[in-house]
């Protein structure tokens, strides 16, 4: 595990934009990274809820935002690419057995999630994987 936290002083506000040292809350976040020396990575990331010191504004709380990963997300950008990669050819119920094992915690609806999300996106697939819901449950043949 890999422990993370911010050394900002300060944080603004995403509503209104004014600046606000009173801290609420710290809570931990647990990210999965790639895999480091061929073990599975997680990133423990200490994220700090700031309270808004604006009366006028309708966000009193709100938490502390980073650019290497979107909110709520519980994997990082690059561990994200690097399924994406892994699944390309495998379909998601045997790739998610294969990621298990070596790369990351993920299941097979995760994988699916991904995949319908690139397609929503407009992002080209790979012609021979169709998103069809059958290739997601195991068949007796498949044991």
């Amino acid at each position: 595990m890999i422990y993370v936290a911010s050394n900002r002083m300060d944080l603004y506000c995403p509503v209104c934009g004014q600046r606000s040292k009173r801290q609420h809350c710290i809570q931990d976040r647990t990210l999965q990274d790639i895999p480091f020396e061929g073990k599975k990575t997680r990133i423990v990331l200490k994220s700090r809820k700031m309270e808004c010191l604006n009366p006028d504004c309708a966000c009193k709380c709100f938490s502390e935002a980073f650019d290497f990963v979107t909110l709520k997300s519980r994997m990082t950008p690059r561990l994200i690419n690097l399924i994406r990669e892994k699944v390309r050819d495998v379909p998601p119920y045997k790739a998610a057995v294969i990621l298990r094992k070596e790369t990351a915690d993920v299941g097979k609806s995760t994988l699916y999630n991904l995949l319908h999300r690139d397609e929503i996106l407009g992002l080209q697939l790979d012609e021979g994987l169709q998103l069809d819901e059958r290739v997601f449950y195991r068949h007796n043949s498949d044991i």
